[in-house]
């Protein structure tokens, strides 16, 4: 479709609106909906393809452009379908109660019996490598609690689970044996006496799979063992904590119709 087809188009389209008397707007092809959200945007369209080729959205839509696509309009009309219309759409819009997605608990809800062994678990976890100072558990402990299940229901009979995606960044999935990343920043670690340094150099090194080096315990006669990949939890749980956790959990196929169905029933057929 060339140039002056979409132009014939675009009339047509308006020509019938109005004729049946429904509200019309000249649409940017929006992106986000929020102004901190541009960024996010920018970061992708600043990525290039193959043979340095520019992201589609680069070149994006002008006044100018849209006053070319609508030339036999108007100014006072474009002015219509850009701007007046639109507001009018949004006043016709009343006010939207916007629900909490299910599996969303708070800090401040009870917490069923069976979801308590995934408390239990990551506390002695948790008590293993740093002794018995932990903070009061918060929300979402039913997500958590439920990839724990299924997580240990397959390694019991024998079979890996792979975690995808930001669940690598939560230490909380980590200590259950959800995932077998430790998000913390890089450190040094005994485990024999506990002792602990965190790794601060002039270096690029983020990660302990970056650091080679095999270095004593200066308390003990332990090897220390390097732990950490540094990855920050709001890539999990959003910059504010707004996110409610996604966790993706990867079965082999032969187990994958026993895990399918060992979810059913922890949370019944319906699930």
């Amino acid at each position: 479709m060339g140039g002056e087809d979409v132009k014939d188009l675009a009339r047509r389209i308006i020509t019938t609106a109005e004729a049946l008397d429904m509200l019309i707007i000249a649409s940017h092809n929006v992106h986000y909906c929020e102004k901190k959200e541009k960024l996010l945007k920018q970061i992708i369209v600043a990525n290039e393809g193959m043979n340095n080729t520019k992201h589609y959205l680069y070149y994006e839509a002008t006044w100018e452009g849209k006053q070319d696509r609508f030339a036999d309009l108007p100014l006072q009309h474009l002015l219509t379908l850009e701007e007046m219309n639109p507001q009018k759409i949004v006043n016709l819009i009343g006010k939207v109660d916007i629900k909490q997605p299910p599996l969303n608990y708070s800090a401040t809800e009870n917490v069923r019996g069976e979801e308590s062994d995934l408390i239990t678990a990551y506390t002695q976890r948790a008590n293993e490598l740093f002794g018995e100072i932990w903070p009061e558990f918060g929300r979402y402990v039913f997500i958590y609690w439920l990839a724990y299940k299924v997580v240990k229901k397959t390694h019991a009979d024998g079979y890996l689970v792979g975690s995808r995606g930001s669940i690598g960044s939560s230490f909380i999935a980590y200590l259950c044996g959800i995932t077998d990343l430790n998000p913390l920043p890089f450190y040094k670690f005994c485990p024999a006496c506990r002792y602990t340094e965190l790794y601060q150099a002039p270096d690029r090194i983020f990660s302990c799979y970056d650091y080679q080096k095999q270095e004593n315990c200066p308390h003990c006669p332990n090897l220390l063992t390097m732990e950490g990949h540094n990855l920050p939890f709001e890539t999990f749980f959003g910059w504010e904590g707004e996110k409610s956790p996604d966790i993706d959990l990867n079965f082999s196929g032969d187990y994958q119709k026993s895990a399918h169905n060992y979810v059913r029933q922890l949370l019944g057929e319906d699930a």
